[in-house]
């Protein structure tokens, strides 16, 4: 597949020329913030967020 972030021109569109054929993983995400952080799910959240310009950060553990 093509990389459209690196080429300038593409002669097709990946996402929709290359359908999906399998699913390859499923992966479960989980959102962690403090007892006294003062949102309660995750509309709150990223409001919360756009408001106070919040930057990501993420941690990853992976168990074999």
């Amino acid at each position: 597949m093509s990389n459209v972030a690196t080429l300038k021109i593409i002669a097709h569109e990946p996402a929709k020329d290359s359908p999906p054929i399998i699913r390859t993983a499923t992966i479960a995400m989980v959102l962690l913030v403090k007892p006294e952080f003062p949102v309660n799910n995750l509309p709150e959240f990223l409001n919360y967020a756009r408001v106070h310009n919040l930057t990501a950060g993420y941690r990853q553990v992976c168990c074999q």
